[in-house]
């Protein structure tokens, strides 16, 4: 389970990160009266999630190469 511990931190951080654009979703309204731009905006998660896995993946680099 210690070999899996920075994939699991990882992922937790991710869903979190997830759930709080979630909620920005439904606070803007792009769920209600704005729905027809909520595929437009979504997008814009990916720029968030692209970075959030480039940082994931230099740390377990990082790691991984520090241990050995």
């Amino acid at each position: 389970m210690k070999k899996f511990a920075i994939e699991i931190r990882w992922g937790i951080q991710f869903s979190i990160v997830s759930l709080v654009w979630m909620i920005f979703e439904k606070t803007m309204g792009w769920h209600d009266e704005l729905i027809s731009k909520q595929a437009i905006y979504t997008n814009l998660f990916a720029f968030v999630a692209i970075g959030l896995y480039f940082i994931a993946l230099t740390d377990k680099k990082k790691t991984t190469t520090m241990g050995q």
